[in-house]
């Protein structure tokens, strides 16, 4: 017995010990909505969701959501849900290929029932406006939700950037938004000779990737309203000066009627601020003009909550029996032989039991002690009873008595005899 205690105690550590496993909750997503209109192509499109898991979630249990090819993920690729308190009940994490995946944090340890809230989060639609309502389908899990999104009508007039003045623009280059990409476009030269420079200086948190400029010169423009490669760069080629904090790009000699612009991309340096801006200067001919073009981030984010369980009552110890008495025995008169003269008969006299002053029963007073506590918490423990103690004493007090007539009789005997 003790060896099969041992194995079962080893047995019981070893599946203890084996940690956990997360789980996938299947359909936590349980609601899409958008307030977007008029959505065009490369549109940002806001989207609300709402969420619960199932009571008892374990830390690390994950939920997830992918995005329809008709959008991308547009913000910061990692965002919290968070409980009133300001705790994170849970983490999102985005991946590039539009699959957002929730994980449930140590929160709901403490708070098991009832954790559930709402996201937030911004795409991108990547499809071109048809004036239409299109239906696009979110996976989660195994199961579908459907979300419409109402699209604009198609671009007919100054649908691409004008290229008959000086501007700056910047985007997010990436969905995650840690990189973006900036354009000085520059109007037409006029005069017969002209020296075109374009300056791009970006501001807090932007940092400027050289390998990525791309000055462009050329006298056609594309569809997109852009310079159309190789254009002239042969021709007039240009001087770049950069650096991660400012960027010059010069053309010389150049004649009347070329469109200059020039493209760089920036890496986020802080990817904490809310805002970006990048300022730069288009010179003609010692003309100047600034420009400038701000950018704002857009992250993720939601609410969560939960609930504790109630207490459990504590259970009352139910009370230690009491000790039963053990009853005294009642004295035993004593037997006096009394000796006759010689030739008469012996007799045996028994002098009646004289009670004392008082008749009352004795009384056992029941005492508090460390020893009479153990022995009752033994008794009640083990179903012990003093009955066989007290049929013992008796049966011992028979066997006694019987011995002190049987001598009485035999030493009568004796003296009648010898009489």
């Amino acid at each position: 017995m003790a060896a099969l205690g041992v194995a079962l105690a080893v047995l019981s550590v070893c599946v203890f010990a084996v940690p956990a496993r997360a789980s996938v909750i299947a359909g936590a997503i349980t609601s899409l909505t958008t307030t977007s209109t008029n959505t065009q192509q490369y549109d940002r499109v806001d989207i609300a969701c709402t969420w619960a898991v199932p009571d008892g979630s374990s830390p690390g249990d994950t939920f997830t959501m992918q995005l329809p090819p008709e959008l991308r993920w547009f913000g910061s690729s990692s965002f919290a849900l968070k409980a009133p308190s300001g705790e994170v009940v849970a983490t999102a994490q985005a991946s590039p290929s539009g699959l957002v995946t929730f994980t449930l944090t140590d929160f709901v340890r403490t708070h098991p029932l009832n954790v559930h809230g709402d996201c937030a989060f911004s795409t991108q639609y990547v499809l071109a406006g048809t004036g239409h309502d299109v239906t696009v389908q979110f996976a989660v899990g195994s199961t579908v939700i459907p979300l419409v999104i109402k699209t604009g009508a198609p671009c007919t007039q100054n649908c691409v950037p004008s290229h008959t003045q000086a501007f700056k623009t910047t985007w997010w280059s990436d969905g995650t938004q840690q990189r973006a990409e900036s354009r000085i476009v520059a109007p037409p030269t006029t005069g017969d000779v002209t020296t075109v420079t374009l300056t791009d200086t970006p501001q807090a948190g932007l940092a400027l990737d050289c390998a990525t400029v791309v000055p462009r010169i050329g006298r056609s423009l594309g569809a997109d309203g852009l310079v159309i490669q190789p254009g002239d760069a042969g021709l007039y080629p240009p001087q770049v000066v950069c650096s991660p904090t400012s960027l010059s790009v010069t053309w010389t000699g150049v004649p009347a009627g070329e469109y200059t612009e020039v493209n760089v991309q920036s890496a986020i340096t802080e990817p904490t601020l809310a805002r970006y801006t990048n300022t730069g200067v288009v010179t003609l001919n010692g003309v100047t003009v600034p420009v400038q073009s701000e950018l704002a981030r857009t992250d993720g984010g939601g609410t969560a909550s939960g609930e504790t369980p109630s207490p459990s009552p504590t259970p009352s110890t139910s009370p230690t029996p009491s000790t039963r008495p053990t009853p005294s025995t009642s004295p035993t008169p004593s037997t006096t032989a009394t000796t006759t003269p010689s030739g008469a008969a012996p007799t045996v006299t028994h002098p009646p039991v004289t009670p004392s002053a008082q008749t009352s029963t004795p009384t056992v007073q029941s005492t508090t002690s460390a020893a009479a506590e153990v022995t009752g918490s033994a008794l009640a423990f083990t179903g012990a009873a003093p009955w066989p103690v007290v049929v013992t004493a008796l049966a011992l007090l028979g066997v006694g008595g019987l011995a002190l007539v049987t001598r009485a009789v035999l030493a009568s005997r004796r003296r009648s005899h010898a009489a």
